[in-house]
């Protein structure tokens, strides 16, 4: 008889835990395909069969004790006996549980998984955070597998737990990690569920630093909300490998599951994407996220962020108590000020949402008290609009209206660019991009935004930018209730885009994987837009000369007059100016447009290696 993980974690979860012990324990059950996938990726067969110890801390119901079980009974030789077998799973399956009713259910759980021997399974009622017999069991340990509570230590937990040991973190699952590195024999091998916070939070940064220094191998995968049974809280996995490395570089797997593609890893654990670098110990230290479009973020690190031109970036009010008779109204009231409550799903780039009056009565106010609502400022959205690629929308306020939580306002220097052109490059291509690859969670967050990368612009290009703002939002004013046509503001759309993305000097073939990044994506506007690949390459190519009446074609024909002037050793210095101008025009074109197979290139300079060519020494003929 073998009861399935999931069908006991079903039982357990919706039946056998209150909301009493769930609140004071942290229970949230891990789902049988997060734990198998965790179980499955634990390098078993590399370890000696004496030394195969398994400890669970906060094991509840022993999901992952039981899958441990399964995996080792497939690995021990199988001439041992039933009898043999269940004494070494006793032997090298350790739990340990503070709460004392989800010690016994797990104790079940285990006798069911090696059903009909007894019991005898070593699972211990106690709390990890002031147990000394967890401590030592970590000595012993070669594998640790937990899926810890997620939150933090309430100050009464910090006042106990300090007198067994010194807390270094305020997030449970941190101060965890780091009791099981610092105790831990050095050969272990170790797979936790984090809070998505584990990633890039700064409440983990020590612990990352120090798994960055003891392994050589670290996978991580970022999963949606909605995983949990009982919780909807972001969550993330890791499996830490190659304990006792060398040097200052750590390979980093890293995978993430789309919202779209929930099922397909519960089912058959298939990850959206995957990425894999070596990254310095530094590196992990600030985060182990590999974003999207890493090369071309790599490509941008030194580039200016947003903050550099900003006073402040904060988010708007946070009442203290949030109902509508308190905190909003639609006539004035005495201090009450005109702003924006909430976020409309189909809230449109530059297009403010519709305004009522807020409550400033700092009597009522948890946040945002003193803001300088009267100054000029750009406001965002905080919350996020959907689960698509486009998740900023950006518009001008210079009227001193007050905004909620669900905003935030990028209040500019004094030499900062116009605040229409800020709001443009907030809505446009790259600023988008950053933001859904780095925001995995609900809400856009201030620190985010504040490191945006700038365009390398002078103060002109900043007023082009500015003045082709101002044309899309004229175009995109009804004159008798409706668009007159749709075809001007994609236009102007696109040539904002192009001018922006001009002052980060990316390569053609990063700036293709930036448009192609948006393909199928809905993007904030009234009217139907998508990238036409040949277009947006036409206006880009042509940026540099905006105020040039010039297209393509005449170009490439002024280009013929200019090479054969070459070739007959007839070019003036201007000429060959201008044909040095005209072929980085039509280079970043063709660029674009047929983007070189870096990858493919790579792999047959390793092959051409392999069989004793150089392709770095090989010499053209002119004819070639």
């Amino acid at each position: 008889m073998n009861l399935s993980p999931d069908t006991l974690a079903h039982v357990y979860e919706n039946t056998l835990v209150s909301t009493e012990s769930r609140r004071k324990y942290g229970t949230h059950s891990t789902p049988g395909a997060v734990a198998r996938y965790l179980i499955d990726r634990l390098p078993l067969e590399d370890c000696p069969q004496d030394e195969r110890v398994v400890v669970e801390p906060c094991s509840g119901h022993c999901i992952f004790l039981t899958l441990a079980m399964k995996r080792l009974r497939d690995i021990l030789p199988p001439y041992m006996s039933p009898e043999e077998r269940h004494k070494y799973f006793v032997a090298n399956l350790r739990g340990f549980e503070a709460d004392l009713f989800a010690k016994e259910v797990g104790g079940l759980c285990m006798m069911l998984a090696d059903y009909p021997n007894v019991d005898g399974w070593r699972l211990v009622n106690a709390d990890v955070f002031e147990s000394s017999e967890f401590m030592e069991a970590l000595g012993e340990a070669r594998f640790v597998v937990c899926n810890p509570p997620f939150e933090e230590f309430t100050n009464a937990e910090k006042t106990r737990y300090k007198a067994f040991r010194k807390l270094r973190a305020s997030e449970k699952p941190a101060e965890l990690l780091l009791r099981v590195l610092e105790s831990a024999r050095r050969a272990v091998a170790i797979a936790f569920v984090f809070p998505r916070q584990f990633i890039d939070g700064n409440g983990y940064a020590v612990a990352r630093e120090a798994l960055a220094k003891r392994f050589g191998e670290l996978e991580v995968v970022a999963l949606p909300d909605r995983i949990f049974l009982k919780s909807a809280t972001e969550s993330s996995l890791l499996i830490a490998k190659s304990p006792g490395k060398t040097g200052n570089s750590v390979t980093v797997s890293y995978g993430e599951v789309y919202d779209a593609d929930r099922s397909c890893f519960l089912s058959e654990h298939l990850l959206s994407r995957t990425d894999v670098r070596r990254r310095t110990v530094a590196d992990i230290r600030e985060s182990l996220l590999l974003p999207m479009l890493f090369e071309m973020w790599e490509e941008l690190k030194d580039c200016t962020r947003l903050d550099a031109i900003a006073n402040l970036v904060s988010h708007g009010i946070q009442w203290k108590k949030a109902d509508a008779s308190r905190c909003y109204s639609d006539t004035p009231k005495g201090d009450y000020r005109l702003g924006y409550r909430q976020i409309k799903r189909k809230m449109q780039a530059f297009q403010p949402p519709p305004e009522v009056y807020l409550n400033l009565d700092p009597a009522n106010l948890r946040q945002a008290m003193g803001l300088p609502w009267e100054l000029p400022k750009i406001v965002t959205n905080a919350g996020r609009k959907g689960r698509g690629r486009w998740r900023v929308s950006a518009f001008v306020d210079d009227a001193g209206h007050a905004f909620s939580k669900r905003f935030i306002g990028i209040w500019p220097t004094p030499s900062a660019p116009p605040l229409l052109a800020l709001a443009a490059f907030l809505n446009g291509p790259l600023a988008n991009a950053y933001m859904s690859t780095h925001e995995r969670g609900r809400d856009n967050s201030a620190k985010r935004l504040r490191s945006i990368p700038l365009p390398a612009f002078s103060r002109d290009e900043w007023i082009r930018l500015e003045e082709l703002a101002k044309r899309y939002v004229a175009a995109c004013l009804p004159s008798d209730g409706r668009l007159a046509s749709d075809l001007q503001p994609v236009s102007i759309l696109v040539e904002m885009d192009a001018h922006i993305l001009s002052g980060y000097g990316l390569p053609p073939h990063l700036e293709r994987r930036l448009i192609d990044f948006f393909d199928k994506q809905k993007r904030p506007v009234d009217f139907p837009f998508r990238y036409d690949i040949y277009s947006y390459a036409t206006r880009r190519a042509l940026s540099p000369t905006t105020n040039v009446p010039v297209d393509l074609e005449s170009l490439r024909e002024k280009r013929v007059g200019l090479a054969k002037s070459l070739m007959e050793d007839t070019l003036t210095k201007s000429d060959a100016a201008e044909l040095s101008k005209i072929d980085a025009i039509l280079g970043r074109y063709s660029g674009i447009i047929n983007p070189l197979p870096f990858e493919a290139l790579e792999q047959m300079e390793a092959e051409a290696r392999l069989i004793g060519l150089d392709p770095d020494s090989v010499e053209l003929d002119d004819d070639d």
